[in-house]
This record gives C-alpha cells, sequence and structure tokens, in this order.
C-alpha cells in the first residue's frame, strides 16, 4: 500500500496488495498465471516493430511512455498510480480473478 500525500498507510494496510489489471507478460502467458518480478518478461503486445495494439486500445500506463536520456521509459501512470486507481475496486478485481482462476497475487495480468 502508497503512501498519499507523504503521509504512511494505516499499520493495518501496511503490507496490502493492491491488485490491478494489466497486459499479460509473455512469461505469464506461458505459464498460465500470474508471476512475481514478470516485469522482466516483455508484453504479450509487444512485436518486431513496438506495440501492437493501436495506440487508443493500449493501457493507460503504456500510452504514458517517454523514453529518457538514459534509454528507459518513464511513465506518468506508474505501478503506484495504478494501485490507488483500483483501490476502490478491489472486490471487482478479486471477483474477475476468482474467475479467471487467476487468484492472489498483485497485478492481474490478463
Amino acid at each position: 500500500m502508497p503512501w498519499v500525500n507523504g503521509e504512511p498507510p494505516r499499520p493495518e494496510d501496511r503490507y496490502r496488495v493492491i491488485a490491478y489489471p494489466r497486459p499479460a507478460t509473455r512469461a505469464e502467458r506461458q505459464a498460465g498465471k500470474v508471476l512475481g518480478g514478470a516485469e522482466e518478461s516483455p508484453c504479450v503486445f509487444l512485436g518486431p516493430s513496438g506495440c501492437a495494439l493501436p495506440f487508443a486500445g493500449r493501457p493507460r500506463m503504456c500510452q504514458s511512455l517517454e523514453p529518457s536520456a538514459a534509454g528507459e521509459c518513464e511513465a506518468e501512470w506508474d505501478q503506484r498510480s495504478a494501485a490507488l486507481a483500483w483501490l476502490p475496486w478491489q472486490g471487482l478485481v478479486e471477483e474477475a480473478l476468482r474467475r479467471s482462476g487467476r487468484e492472489g497475487g498483485g497485478g492481474g495480468a490478463a
């Protein structure tokens, strides 16, 4: 659970995992489940020429990517932003994960 406006989360929420939807990685698609640390694997939509999705169809985080001088991309809409935005919807996310058979883990990959 991230800090908000410089305030730490309540002690009972300090280690709470907030799940949010995001595209699966190739490793997750192959394993058939959400994997911790899967960020090291390419997105399932990444092709030889870049993202296979039209810009309007890309997730918000991907739309906000901007290249940096170091050659890496930075996103204004990051994991923290996604977690806070999906916090009120945890019941819905948990139900979607349950229905898909992918219960548990943060950041439900689709």
